[in-house]
Protein backbone atom coordinates (compact mmCIF):
# COMPACT_ATOMS: atom_id res chain seq x y z
CA UNK A 1 0.00 0.00 0.00
CA UNK A 2 1.47 3.29 -0.99
CA UNK A 3 0.75 6.73 0.50
CA UNK A 4 -1.73 7.62 -2.14
CA UNK A 5 -3.45 4.58 -0.83
CA UNK A 6 -4.47 6.10 2.29
CA UNK A 7 -7.73 8.29 2.52
CA UNK A 8 -7.37 11.85 3.97
CA UNK A 9 -9.88 10.80 6.54
CA UNK A 10 -7.30 8.15 8.18
CA UNK A 11 -4.44 10.68 8.20
CA UNK A 12 -3.34 12.54 11.67
CA UNK A 13 -2.45 15.95 10.98
CA UNK A 14 0.06 17.75 13.36
CA UNK A 15 -0.54 21.43 13.92
CA UNK A 16 2.18 22.31 16.13
CA UNK A 17 -0.14 25.44 16.88
CA UNK A 18 -2.81 23.54 18.28
CA UNK A 19 -3.51 24.80 21.81
CA UNK A 20 -4.57 20.71 22.54
CA UNK A 21 -1.18 19.13 23.63
CA UNK A 22 -2.27 15.47 22.69
CA UNK A 23 -1.12 14.67 19.75
CA UNK A 24 2.28 17.09 21.20
CA UNK A 25 3.03 14.82 24.04
CA UNK A 26 2.30 11.57 21.62
CA UNK A 27 4.49 12.67 19.63
CA UNK A 28 7.05 12.99 21.90
CA UNK A 29 6.89 9.78 22.94
CA UNK A 30 7.43 8.28 19.71
CA UNK A 31 11.01 7.07 19.04
CA UNK A 32 12.94 4.74 16.69
CA UNK A 33 13.50 1.60 16.39
CA UNK A 34 9.16 0.87 17.31
CA UNK A 35 8.09 4.03 15.66
CA UNK A 36 9.52 6.66 13.28
CA UNK A 37 11.52 9.68 15.20
CA UNK A 38 9.68 12.74 15.01
CA UNK A 39 11.88 15.81 14.65
CA UNK A 40 11.26 19.30 14.03
CA UNK A 41 9.03 21.73 16.18
CA UNK A 42 6.08 19.45 17.91
CA UNK A 43 4.45 22.37 19.86
CA UNK A 44 4.53 26.19 19.28
CA UNK A 45 1.50 27.29 20.70
CA UNK A 46 1.44 31.28 20.94
CA UNK A 47 -0.50 33.02 24.43
CA UNK A 48 -0.29 30.65 26.80
CA UNK A 49 0.80 31.59 30.28
CA UNK A 50 3.68 29.87 31.32
CA UNK A 51 4.00 27.95 34.53
CA UNK A 52 6.19 30.84 35.86
CA UNK A 53 4.04 33.55 34.58
CA UNK A 54 0.98 32.06 36.64
CA UNK A 55 2.97 31.60 39.57
CA UNK A 56 4.13 35.07 39.56
CA UNK A 57 0.60 36.37 38.76
CA UNK A 58 -0.82 33.84 41.73
CA UNK A 59 1.59 36.22 44.71
CA UNK A 60 0.91 39.26 43.14
CA UNK A 61 -3.02 38.79 43.00
CA UNK A 62 -2.75 37.71 46.99
CA UNK A 63 -0.37 40.37 48.05
CA UNK A 64 -2.59 43.15 46.63
CA UNK A 65 -5.53 41.44 48.74
CA UNK A 66 -3.83 40.66 51.50
CA UNK A 67 -0.72 42.89 51.65
CA UNK A 68 3.25 42.28 52.13
CA UNK A 69 2.56 39.80 55.18
CA UNK A 70 5.24 39.51 58.24
CA UNK A 71 7.03 36.18 58.26
CA UNK A 72 8.37 37.10 61.77
CA UNK A 73 4.15 37.44 62.92
CA UNK A 74 3.65 33.95 61.00
CA UNK A 75 6.44 32.22 63.48
CA UNK A 76 5.23 33.21 66.27
CA UNK A 77 1.72 33.39 65.83
CA UNK A 78 -0.60 30.34 67.27
CA UNK A 79 0.69 27.77 69.23
CA UNK A 80 4.39 27.96 69.65
CA UNK A 81 7.02 26.70 72.22
CA UNK A 82 10.92 27.30 73.07
CA UNK A 83 13.67 24.88 72.90
CA UNK A 84 15.87 25.30 75.83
Amino acid sequence: MSTDDVPVDDLLIHDEKDSNPSIHMMLSRMSYPHMPEPIGVLRAVDNVATYDDQINDQVAEATAQKGDGDLDALFTSGDTWEVS
